[in-house]
């Protein structure tokens, strides 16, 4: 789909060594946000993982129910960097949840500060939670792998295997066709053997 302004993006990149040419390429992964990562359920399962401090599941029902799906996406693309126009959309959002029951000025202003303050950390986490990981597996992957954590699931995502309690070969054999990732990738043969081995050893005792 075609960008438009105000678009949420998450944006990675790697350098690449090229063997014909030599030297390095620089090769960058451009997402939009706009669909399911910007969805309502995953907006308010973000809410609702306590990256805001004071934002916790009862505060992220409270705002859900206090905005509608725009002034979500709004709030969602906030940051500390933007322009006079976007300023005025932010004060617009926090007059609405002035309005809901039990928002009171100091708690408005925890939840909008926290939006503005966590930008690049959002992004990554939405993209995260819309691959399907729990709102706990995408921060600690993102503790973890930083700004590299949404490449990983592009370049070898059978590298969360090891990582990611409760995280499968099978699970990552589905990201990885759904990334383009080949069925003859190195990655994918070695996870392969390894996890033949885990269950050849857990099923009857041996390898």
């Amino acid at each position: 789909s075609k960008l438009k302004p105000g678009d949420s993006l998450s944006v990675s990149g790697a350098w690449q060594q090229d063997e014909r040419y030599g030297g390095q390429q620089f090769h960058v992964l451009c997402r939009s946000l706009d669909d399911e990562a910007m969805s309502v359920k995953i907006m308010k399962e973000y809410l609702s993982s306590g990256s805001i401090k004071g934002v916790g599941p009862s505060t992220a029902n409270k705002i859900v129910d206090a905005l509608e799906e725009s002034d979500l996406k709004i709030l969602f693309s906030s940051r500390r960097d933007d322009n006079v126009k976007k300023t005025q959309e932010d004060k617009n959002i926090s007059n609405k949840l002035m309005k809901y029951p039990g928002f009171g000025k100091k708690t408005v202003a925890t939840i909008v500060n926290g939006m503005l303050n966590n930008y690049n950390e959002r992004q990554i986490i939405l993209g995260l939670l819309a691959q399907g990981f729990s709102a706990s597996q995408a921060k600690m992957l993102h503790g973890r792998y930083g700004a590299k954590s949404l490449s990983i699931m592009t370049e070898n995502p059978y590298l969360l295997v090891e990582d990611v309690q409760g995280f499968g070969f099978n699970t990552a054999d589905k990201i990885a066709q759904k990334e383009g990732i080949s069925a003859n990738s190195e990655f994918r043969i070695a996870s392969g053997i390894l996890h033949t081995l885990s269950v050849g050893a857990t099923g009857d005792g041996h390898c």
